[in-house]
């Protein structure tokens, strides 16, 4: 037999790759990091008050973590095949702090101007940037790990596009237990945690998604 022939009989029926394989996987790992990060924040810090479920504060943290969770995904979906860079993720991505950006400059300048700096550090302006990304550590683990079962190339994307979603589901969380009221508060302090989750991301994909 000669080897084009015999190429064209290995490859016939072999159909296309099954890109649905991460999807399934990653949404796994998803509901299950959401789970154990939720779990870790609420033995350590308690669920939020009662009266903060029907305040605007606990949902404006929750849809701007599960806006940027889903725009992880997307990411991690096409980062995880080679020679792909999902641009339109990243534009979502963006577009997603944006409009954070904006709603916590606009709640802020609704403040008397010798209450806004009380107003966007509340009382745990130290913690919350910093038990983010510590948070996101078990999940981003999980993301990482998943990620390297398929073909990345572009390895500090892939890193930085585990660490946004870690870190998203590490805020979302955290949410669950952060007593904070000021939507300033999150704008500026919910993205600074988890845009050092998604930099902790980067700088480990280079070296952990190595094939």
């Amino acid at each position: 037999m000669k080897t084009i022939d015999l190429i064209a009989t290995l490859a016939s029926g072999a159909g296309p790759a099954q890109r649905l394989l991460i999807g399934r996987n990653l949404m796994l790992v998803i509901v299950s990091s959401l789970i154990m990060c939720s779990a870790i924040s609420l033995a350590v810090r308690g669920l939020v008050p009662e009266a903060m479920w029907t305040g605007a504060a606990l949902w404006t943290k929750l849809c701007f973590a599960s806006a940027l969770s889903v725009c992880g995904a997307f990411l991690m979906h096409g980062l995880a095949f080679p020679g792909r860079r999902a641009i339109t993720a990243y534009r979502l991505a963006a577009l997603v702090a944006f409009s954070m950006a904006l709603i916590g400059i606009f709640s802020t300048l609704n403040i008397p101007p010798g209450a806004r700096l009380p107003y966007l550090l509340g009382k745990t302006a130290l913690i919350c940037p910093w038990a983010i990304p510590l948070l996101s550590l078990p999940a981003l683990g999980l993301l990482l790990h998943l990620m390297k079962r398929f073909a990345p190339t572009d390895l500090r994307s892939a890193g930085f596009a585990a660490g946004l979603l870690a870190g998203a589901i590490a805020a979302a969380g955290y949410a669950l237990s952060c007593q904070e009221e000021a939507i300033g508060f999150v704008a500026v302090w919910y993205s600074l945690g988890i845009l050092l989750a998604a930099g902790l991301g980067a700088f480990a994909g280079p070296r952990l998604l190595r094939w």
